[in-house]
């Protein structure tokens, strides 16, 4: 069973969902469906974390359990799936207002969805590198995005272990491309059903084959190396879900054709404290000190 986890689990999970997405999304309202197959996905990876771990320290997370559950709630569900839920809608009903007016649109709507899904990750995931890797390299943008790289573990539900403000700083420019480029709620919906998935999966505490995908997305494997304590290999491996932009622009690791695992994670004398409220308050504090 772990032979097959390890070879299909990876790829067999993204296809269902789309699968499943493309057959519901006329009869189930997307406003629900989208966090049905993510909560759903999100649970099967966590089974699988606790039944066949890939690193048997990363597995005893009972220490972790409230403070992960606290950023889902407030950081992934609260402000991450909300408000790209709401924003989106407004923005969306917005754009097609404008392509309307100006009886243009940017976004090739005529085309398969799945090449639409190309388009705007292309697009999008150019912005994200660029956010993500000012995040790391810009000193008080990463007093907020230290905290994702705080826990010393990865698992699937530390996923949204990210400040609010962290998460605002990277939804923005993403949320606007709706806007400017008029896209439609079954192709936002969609990507973020993909995205989603693809979170949880590089969080995971999980052995999975990847292979030729990791030339193409941002592969588990490569997102523990972006999480590596070691700051020189963590300033790797920026993407959110495609791996491109790293291959562009010298920033992709994987040390060697054995793909050879990370096993230390977090950031070294990091003053992150442990407590949820001390978190939120730890990058204003910090940022006084400067």
């Amino acid at each position: 069973m772990r032979t097959l986890l390890k070879k299909y689990f990876y790829h067999s999970l993204l296809i269902i969902n789309v699968f499943l997405f493309l057959l519901l999304k006329d009869t189930i309202y997307l406003a629900y469906l989208t966090p049905i197959l993510l909560l759903s996905s999100l649970f099967v990876i966590i089974f699988a974390e606790k039944k066949y771990p890939k690193i048997l320290k990363w597995g005893e997370v009972k220490k972790d359990i409230k403070l992960d559950v606290f950023y889902t709630l407030v950081s992934g569900i609260g402000v991450g799936h909300i408000t790209k839920i709401t924003i989106s809608g407004l923005l969306i009903w917005l754009g097609e207002k404008l392509s309307k007016i100006l009886d243009f649109s940017l976004f090739p709507h005529s085309i398969n969805i799945f090449f639409q899904i190309l388009f705007y990750l292309l697009i999008v995931e150019f912005f994200s590198y660029w956010l993500h890797r000012l995040s790391h390299n810009q000193k008080k943008l990463w007093l907020f995005h230290e905290i994702h790289h705080s826990p010393n573990k990865m698992w699937s539900l530390n996923v949204s272990r990210s400040h609010p403000i962290d998460i605002l700083y990277r939804l923005i420019l993403p949320l606007m491309i709706v806007f400017f480029l008029g896209i439609k709620e079954d192709v936002l919906s969609l990507y973020l059903v993909i995205t989603g998935v693809v979170s949880f999966l590089q969080h995971s505490n999980l052995e999975l084959e990847t292979k030729r995908l990791n030339y193409f997305f941002a592969t588990p494997i490569l997102h523990h190396w972006h999480h590596s304590s070691e700051k020189n290999k963590a300033q790797n491996n920026f993407g959110h879900v495609l791996i491109i932009y790293d291959l562009i622009f010298g920033t992709y690791y994987l040390p060697n054709i054995n793909e050879q695992e990370c096993k230390d994670v977090g950031v070294k004398n990091s003053k992150v404290p442990k407590d949820f409220i001390d978190q939120l308050k730890y990058p204003f504090k910090e940022i006084n000190k400067l």
